[in-house]
């Protein structure tokens, strides 16, 4: 699992990977929910096309 930062979203893999690049693709959908159990709305990209091996999650810090 990839994971990035942006205003209030933790970063566990910085130099992996470009979430807000990605977030912005065209065949990319995000999608809101509470991955890691803490009860704050993460996001997770989730390719609409081949391409990706993994769902890279932001996790939020607020």
């Amino acid at each position: 699992m990839s994971l990035a930062t942006s205003n209030g979203f933790a970063v566990h893999n910085p130099p992996a990977f470009d979430f807000a690049g990605c977030a912005a693709t065209q065949v990319v959908t995000a999608l809101t929910g509470k991955f890691n159990g803490d009860s704050r709305t993460d996001l997770a990209l989730v390719r609409q096309a081949p391409g990706w091996s993994t769902v890279p999650v932001a996790l939020a810090t607020r």
